[in-house]
């Protein structure tokens, strides 16, 4: 609700601009002094168009600070034109540029250190001068309230004077507000850029999602579970190894390493019990010829197995 409200307001000041241009009711010609009272609050209305712009939230960021920017230096110089006050904009408009280049010589450093001193102060001025102007602008708001039936004109126009002056201060702030976000939003929107340029560049690799299998000790039982769960894929260890070997994701460069797997084993008790005896009998003669070093490994191996029993 709140972005179709902002969007709304930005037309109705885009209308009343276009309106107010083609009845030319302000004169390059003429001071804030020479302005009729009721046409006082028009002024305001780039001020406005920036500040309602600030939060839209329709465009990109860097999209929504350029156009704020003009809206806030459209109504400064306007008030400059029309002798009000007197702000160099030059200075707010290479003031991010002087600031983000590497300063070469001490003379340059400063010169921007005083530079951002006075900013700081100037800022800290214009801080307690809206805090002033404020306390006024309800003051005198009371006041035109009060003296509506009898209409005094010096009273309004004072008041809308007050809040041109507290618009002029808002607007110098965010001007160096966005002065300094407008480098960096941009530096990120480029960076985002160069990354999904590459992401877009880098060919897609279609892995196959994870699905669950069961593997059985033989075809038999693959038939009995396959025939309970049709949607899982059933293996038996042999079809399962034998997949894995075609894929490239199982390598056996020694035939003799799967003929010992504990699956063969489990298979074929006997193979196991002559390949224990071999190795029973391989001890023997290892004592027999008393090699104390391959006799101390097969005692730290069979310490090993006592203790995993």
């Amino acid at each position: 609700m709140r972005i179709e409200k902002v969007a709304d307001a930005i037309q109705r000041l885009e209308t009343m601009t276009k309106n107010i241009n083609t009845l030319a009711i302000f004169s390059a010609n003429e001071t804030m002094n020479e302005i009729q009272t009721e046409h006082l609050k028009y002024l305001l209305i780039p001020a406005l168009l920036a500040d309602f712009t600030m939060k839209n939230q329709r465009h990109d960021r860097v999209h929504v600070l350029e156009a704020a920017q003009i809206y806030f230096r459209d109504y400064i110089q306007r008030l400059n034109d029309y002798q009000y006050c007197d702000v160099n904009l030059k200075i707010h408009k290479d003031e991010d540029e002087s600031e983000t280049k590497s300063v070469a010589d001490s003379t340059n450093q400063i010169d921007l250190l005083l530079r951002q001193a006075r900013a700081r102060e100037s800022k800290i001025q214009r801080y307690r001068q809206m805090k002033q102007l404020e306390s006024e602008l309800e003051q005198l708001k009371q006041l035109i309230v009060d003296q509506k039936q009898s209409g005094d004109e010096d009273v309004e126009r004072k008041f809308y004077l007050k809040l041109i002056h507290r618009w002029l201060n808002q607007s110098i702030d965010e001007l160096t507000a966005i002065e300094v976000e407008l480098p960096m939003v941009k530096m990120r929107a480029a960076m985002l850029k160069m990354s999904g340029d590459k992401l877009t560049k880098r060919p897609s690799s279609s892995s196959k999602p994870l699905t669950p299998i069961i593997l059985t000790k033989d075809r038999i039982q693959k038939q009995v579970y396959g025939a309970g769960y049709p949607s899982i894929a059933t293996y038996s260890v042999d079809e399962f190894v034998q997949q894995k070997i075609n894929e490239g994701s199982l390598q056996l460069t020694d035939k003799k390493i799967y003929s010992n797997s504990l699956y063969d084993w489990a298979n074929d008790p006997e193979k196991k019990k002559m390949e224990e005896e071999s190795e029973e009998k391989r001890k023997e003669r290892l004592i027999e010829q008393d090699d104390d070093r391959e006799l101390a490994r097969l005692r730290k191996w069979d310490d090993w197995k006592d203790g995993k029993s």
